[in-house]
């Protein structure tokens, strides 16, 4: 029993003191939690591990990733040791407290003599930048296995367990020492260790070769690379043989170097100009900021040490202080919503009875001369790049199929998010051709049937990304600069590229004022259909409807959402402005998601984000706008009311079935309040499929294509969820169009008896 207890207190000592050198590494634990947050948990960004062998120039894109990420695992080891250092090597070289006997030939003496004190210092560092390479890897899994329900080694969650597991037992003295006796026992030279980490080199860059443009066995691969990169930088870090000191010495140490100065000049260039950042995969920017972020802090708590004052602290608890103040300023417009001059008055917009009044009078003869005449309603699902570009590609095939989808059966378009943005592009090129009664192609002459897939065929996540962790948050703690934030950013992204593709055509920019989409008669006399952008209001939780009819004038139903337009020109008209906001604001108040864009501010209304938050393809008011046109055919239009037939097209993003056993899955006290939250949210899609059923409900799925490097064998391409979207999987989403089921539904929804 006392060799128990003695043994049991020197386990709760080690811990303890595990716990005190975890504190001399506050900002690279931070860093590490960042990045199992980024990577585990946040959807706009976990699932582009996936992608990052999607793209034609592959090699290039893995390259600057596993640069990055090696870089920053290599800072969070070893710059304590450059800061520590006290010879003349150390300027250049990191060496630990064993490398520098080493150099002194005093290894010997140092073995025996160094403390547990010293060996956590001295292993800790090495300890911590392999666990960031080792959540990245099973980052991997993790998300593969959340999207496509397969295990690649033992699970995420376990494999990572049992790896941190051994890594902590690496921290215990006698273990450590241990296993340095047997591994110096067996390989005196070196040799074996240095041929080991070559192997794993080696094999890393063969797998590349074997890279078909994301396949799941594709994602095999990259997950067994990112596990050899972990084994190797692990191998290097801990080992102390001559032959790996002088590779580090004078090999490691200057391509480090200069990968840490070109990615800290990368960080100042897009820190000024986030734009540039667009040329690179968003997650290495994600590490180019990291390791820009980490250097910082570090220079500031080197010179803290020179002062002896604890200046990091310090610093940070003024920023704290100081991005409060700035927030709760009432003049901070920095992320005030874009706006252009005023042409065009709320005044002017038709009541939704009249629109409905006008929509079918202009249809009278067509629909008495009917047996079943369809009057369409789309809502579309959010969901990133991927759901806009869906529900462009689903109205692109319509169109094409036969532009009386647009000119004649649609009323309506809704929708959140992702989907909605899809919504608002389609309809910017139709209603331009439906008001000069002409038509407008929307097929592409390039690598994709669809002009859509070209204008999503753009990274529009880096820029935010950049803006997000640089300028804006500098401009959020401040509050004294003067530059665009991400979203308009991101607003000017989506208007060049929208102009870009669709020049030569008679679209116009999604630049102008959104009032310009007011349902005006067309040269063929009829009443276009109407599309209508939600979004939520923040101080309220209420959602709010971007209108180019009014909805408040009758009660219809829809007056219980609050009008933004109308009080966005009320808000304007106080402070004497002549302002409105464009298409392409509109589309994003719509489609403001969590962080990558920021909550929209709008003086004197209130704050505005993601439609999502509130319901995710806008079937609240779908199933209004219904009731309302219903309400109107009962009394107005009886002689036409068996004719009319109501279809809601549901443009639904790709999703995962829950099983028997996921509803049954229960929650602790702790994790259940956000999951109700969560749940809720995605759960009002179901309540519009469940009421009006499945007819018409297309959903996108992963579909294979034909491999980009190898024209006899088919990939599934990963779909994933942020605004960024490879060749890979445009050409998926383009190939699920094929899909016979939604050809089908497709047809259907377009039949006239």
């Amino acid at each position: 029993m006392e060799n128990q207890g003695s043994f049991l207190q020197s386990i709760v000592s080690w811990i303890f003191k595990i716990v005190l050198e975890l504190r001399k590494h506050i900002i690279p634990v931070l860093i590490i939690g960042l990045v199992y947050l980024m990577f585990w948990n946040f959807p706009q960004t976990n699932d582009l591990l996936l992608v990052l062998n999607q793209p034609r120039d592959h090699f290039k894109e893995m390259l600057f990733f596993f640069a990055g990420l090696t870089v920053l695992a290599f800072l969070i080891s070893n710059l304590n040791d450059y800061l520590n250092g006290n010879n003349s090597k150390a300027a250049y070289v990191p060496m630990d407290s064993k490398e520098k006997a080493i150099s002194k030939g005093e290894e010997s003496d140092y073995d025996d003599k160094e403390t547990e004190d010293q060996y956590l210092e001295r292993m800790l560092p090495k300890v911590l930048g392999t666990i960031l390479l080792l959540i990245t890897t099973f980052a991997v899994e993790h998300t593969f296995n959340t999207i496509t329900g397969k295990v690649i080694f033992i699970g995420a969650g376990w494999g990572l367990t049992i790896f941190l597991f051994l890594l902590l037992l690496s921290l215990y003295q006698d273990i450590g020492q241990w296993f340095a006796r047997f591994m110096k026992k067996w390989d005196r030279k070196g040799v074996i260790t240095l041929v080991l980490a070559v192997i794993c080199l080696l094999i890393i860059i063969i797998l590349g070769f074997f890279n078909r443009g994301g396949s799941d066995e594709d994602i095999v691969r990259l997950f067994w690379a990112f596990l050899l990169l972990s084994l190797f930088f692990f191998i290097v870090s801990v080992s102390y043989s001559r032959l790996i000191l002088w590779f580090k010495e004078n090999v490691g140490v200057f391509l480090i170097a200069g990968l840490t100065a070109i990615a800290f000049v990368l960080y100042l260039v897009f820190l000024v100009v986030p734009g540039y950042s667009s040329n690179l995969n968003p997650l290495t920017v994600i590490l180019v900021f990291l390791i820009g972020l980490f250097s910082v802090a570090q220079a500031i708590k080197v010179l803290g040490a020179k002062l002896k004052i604890p200046l990091l602290s310090v610093v940070v608890f003024l920023l704290f202080i100081w991005g409060g103040i700035t927030a709760a300023r009432k003049d901070f417009n920095h992320y005030e919503v874009s706006s252009t001059k005023r042409t065009i008055s709320v005044n002017e917009r038709p009541g939704l009875k009249e629109h409905i009044r006008s929509w079918i009078e202009d249809r009278r003869d067509t629909i008495a001369a009917s047996t079943k005449f369809p009057v369409i309603f789309v809502a579309a699902e959010g969901g990133g790049s991927r759901a806009g570009l869906w529900s462009f590609l689903i109205h692109s095939k319509l169109y094409e199929t036969n532009p009386d989808y647009f000119n004649t059966y649609l009323f309506s378009m809704t929708g959140a998010s992702g989907g909605n943005v899809g919504n608002n592009m389609f309809y910017n090129a139709a209603y331009e051709a439906f008001q000069k009664d002409r038509t407008i192609n929307l097929k592409s002459s390039g690598v994709y049937r669809y002009k859509a897939s070209t204008v999503y065929d753009q990274n529009y996540l880096s820029s935010s990304i950049a803006s997000l962790l640089g300028r804006d948050l500098a401009e959020s703690i401040s509050g004294i600069f003067s530059f665009k934030d991400r979203a308009e950013l991101l607003e000017g992204e989506w208007a060049s590229r929208y102009s870009e593709t669709f020049n030569g055509t008679i679209a116009p920019s999604i630049n102008r004022e959104f009032l310009s989409f007011i349902p005006r008669k067309g040269k063929s006399g009829k009443t276009p259909p109407v599309i209508l952008v939600n979004t939520t209001h923040l101080q309220s939780g209420n959602y709010a409807v971007i209108s180019p009819v009014n909805l408040v004038k009758d009660s219809l139903g829809t007056h219980i959402f609050r009008d933004f337009l109308a009080n966005y020109e009320r808000a304007a008209n106080k402070m004497k402005e002549q302002k409105a906001i464009r298409i392409n604001t509109g589309m994003l108040l719509n489609a403001r998601f969590p962080y990558i864009s920021p909550v929209g501010r709008v003086p004197g209304v209130g704050q505005y984000a993601d439609a999502g938050y509130y319901d995710n393809i806008g079937g609240t008011l779908t199933t209004r706008l219904v009731a309302a046109f219903e309400g109107i055919v009962d009394q107005e239009y009886e002689d036409l009311k068996p004719k009319l037939d109501i279809r809601v097209l549901m443009i639904r993003n790709i999703t995962k079935p829950k099983s028997a056993k996921d509803t049954l899955r229960y929650s602790s006290q702790l994790l259940a309040p956000p999951q109700v939250a969560a749940n809720a949210i995605f759960a009002h899609p179901n309540e519009l499929f469940n009421l009006f059923g499945d007819d018409y409900m297309i959903e996108s799925k992963r579909t294979p294509i034909e491999a980009p490097r190898d024209s006899t064998k088919t990939i599934t391409p990963i779909l994933p969820l942020g605004r960024y979207l490879s060749e890979s999987a445009i050409l998926s989403l383009e190939a699920r169009l094929k899909n016979d089921t939604i050809q089908r539904r497709l047809k259907k929804l377009l039949e006239v008896k």
